[in-house]
């Protein structure tokens, strides 16, 4: 019995001390904001005092609705690490990975449904189409320019399942972001359509006047990474054999440009592998004012 009763204090003093055990729940309320906001990675257009911050990831984020979009800003606070040299080690690769926002109505820090939001290189014909699909129009003129390049940079959003894996959906549009730059600060700025949060096939249905469970993902290895890394310590177990044991040598030389592109400094091999990075919020939605 006694043992039990040690335990069952133990328990209750890491409930108390550890952030893991035990975690104030954060509610964030949305502003209601009567014209649409330009998604344009500039945050003017937001008020500093509807900031929220997160010390622990050295970030700020906000949160603006109207009738058909969700919009949001998130900041990634820069400090000095070296003379003239600032950056924020938890971005970890979001630059690579992108960020996925997890949207649960079940009221539940548990990964359902997500939307996806990352950066690729597409083909100009493709971005054209891709961008007709989210409802912008161009004119001919403006074709013509955006057909200048062979390829430009799409920023795209898939609707993902807790895999991660991106699935069809019954909203009208997907969502879309941009980033920018602000003193000592990177900006990312999203656009998320209502629609894809009523989509028929959740099982849970969102009713807009309760809490919304939101999550903020990014940073870790992207498949491509992993497939490179994989093979990268494969080959070293060989060269292991062969006399060469640098893993250092292995996982950020030749072709692991990746893992070089990424803001992630993964020059201590193994142990300097990139982080991913995530936390939780419940969202209210303004009404219509």
């Amino acid at each position: 019995m006694k043992t039990h009763k040690y335990l069952g204090l133990v328990i209750i003093s890491l409930a108390l001390l550890l952030p893991g055990f035990a975690k104030d729940k954060v509610v964030v309320q949305s502003k209601w904001t009567a014209a649409p906001v330009l998604i344009d990675g500039n945050p003017t257009d937001w008020a500093p005092e509807d900031m929220i911050t997160n010390k622990g990831f050295n970030l700020s984020y906000a949160f603006k609705n109207d009738a058909n979009f969700l919009y949001v800003l998130l900041i990634f606070d820069l400090t000095e690490v070296r003379k003239g040299k600032f950056e924020n080690k938890y971005m970890s690769t979001i630059g690579l990975t992108g960020l996925t926002l997890w949207l649960n109505a079940e009221d539940k820090e548990k990964k359902i449904r997500g939307l996806r939001f990352f950066r690729k290189q597409a083909k100009s014909d493709q971005l054209i189409l891709e961008l007709e699909k989210q409802g912008q129009v161009f004119t001919d003129q403006q074709k013509k320019e955006i057909l200048s390049k062979p390829s430009q940079t799409l920023y795209a959003c898939d609707v993902v399942n807790n895999k991660g894996q991106a699935v069809p959906h019954t909203g009208t549009s997907s969502g879309t972001f941009r980033l920018g730059q602000a003193q000592n600060a990177v900006v990312f700025e999203y656009l998320v359509p209502i629609a894809l949060l009523q989509d028929q096939a959740l099982q849970a249905k969102w009713d807009p006047a309760l809490p919304l469970k939101v999550g903020f993902e990014w940073g870790g290895m992207t498949d491509e990474m992993k497939r490179n890394y994989a093979g990268r310590v494969g080959d070293q177990g060989v060269a292991a054999r062969a006399g060469d044991s640098s893993l250092e040598t292995q996982v950020t030389g030749g072709e692991g440009a990746d893992f070089r592109a990424s803001e992630s400094n993964l020059g201590g091999g193994m142990r300097a592998l990139p982080k991913k990075y995530d936390f939780w919020i419940d969202l209210k939605f303004a009404a219509k004012q």
